[in-house]
């Protein structure tokens, strides 16, 4: 799945790119291919999205959050640095990153992430600090934060000693990570 559009392909999604648009478009996507269920890994925007997923819908079988954490979510920041970032480049990329996370700032996050039933695990470096215009997203501290109450609903947590936000280009430390919480899962099927 070619996913988000970028470039000139993205303006024609800047006013419709809102957490129910994406999650219809994921889900079109697994009807297209049959997949009337589905595991979900998303890191980063990627573990925002798969939490949308698992909130509004039963498909999934299980969900990895990694590079966000679920709760204590930093929304509000996000829009204030797209918008930052849309108006410095111009380009509609991140025009459509704004109307996203515009769309999560009235979510019930605690509630919603505490209704999510499938297995699920969130991950992040415990260093995942990322400072970037202006703008401080404590990914992996945030996660520490709410460790105890995520594992409370059922969450498994991970922080990954000494590691950052770039953290998905480290295979090596990654698929042991994601491969170890669905393979357990399999053993249960």
């Amino acid at each position: 799945m070619d996913y988000p559009p970028t470039g000139d392909d993205a303006k024609a999604f800047i006013d419709s790119f809102t957490p129910d648009r994406v999650c219809a478009d994921v889900l079109a996507v697994a009807d297209a291919i049959g997949a009337k269920r589905f595991a979900w890994y998303g890191y980063s925007w990627g573990g925002v999205v798969g939490l949308q997923l698992a909130a509004k819908n039963e498909r999934l079988t299980a969900l990895v959050c990694g590079g966000w954490p679920p709760l204590g979510a930093l929304h509000r920041d996000m829009v204030s640095w797209a918008e930052r970032v849309a108006e410095s480049t111009g380009l509609p990329d991140w025009a459509m990153t704004v109307t996203y996370y515009r769309g999560l700032l009235t979510w019930a996050e605690r509630e919603d992430v505490s209704s999510i039933t499938c297995p699920r695990m969130a991950f992040a470096g415990s260093d995942d600090v990322v400072v970037s215009e202006g703008t401080t997203f404590r990914v992996g501290p945030l996660l520490a934060e709410h460790r105890a109450e995520l594992e409370n609903m059922g969450w498994t947590v991970q922080l990954v000693d000494g590691q950052r936000h770039d953290l998905f280009m480290k295979p090596e430390i990654v698929v042991p990570i994601v491969r170890g919480f669905l393979d357990s899962l399999l053993v249960n099927v």
